[in-house]
């Protein structure tokens, strides 16, 4: 276990309840929970994010973002923070999480299996579906 920063840090307060930030080279992105989803579902915003030179994903070390909430701020690739936000993390990176950054909303028991990390509620959009489009 690695030393975990404080949740919810002084410094992210302006966030609020349900502010998320992410940062990328182009600049900060400001969402709403319901906003993002929408940024991932219609508009494939991980195809136009740009990673932060020299950061890399607490899960798998590849070049990343900044994922910001009021409870805290850790790095994720496009792809993973597309996952985070359907609620279908592996259960390999919702281990790195948990052990970054510890328990927060987007990874609590309701979605995922405390003890295994598997996703328990994953968004599967219509058009991901067998049969739909």
């Amino acid at each position: 276990m690695t030393d975990r920063p404080t949740l919810n840090p002084d410094h992210l307060a302006y966030l609020g309840p349900i502010g998320i930030e992410v940062l990328d080279q182009n600049g900060t992105h400001s969402f709403t929970p319901n906003d993002i989803i929408v940024a991932f579902a219609r508009d494939n915003i991980q195809d136009t994010l740009k990673p932060i030179d020299g950061l890399q994903s607490v899960c798998s070390g590849e070049p990343a973002v900044v994922y910001r909430t009021a409870e805290a701020e850790f790095a994720l690739t496009p792809a993973e923070l597309r996952r985070l936000t359907f609620r279908a993390l592996t259960p390999a990176e919702f281990m790195a999480i948990q052990d970054k950054v510890g328990g927060i909303y987007d990874t609590h028991d309701d979605f995922y299996d405390q003890r295994t990390g598997e996703a328990l509620q994953p968004v599967v959009l219509a058009t991901e579906r067998p049969g739909m489009r």
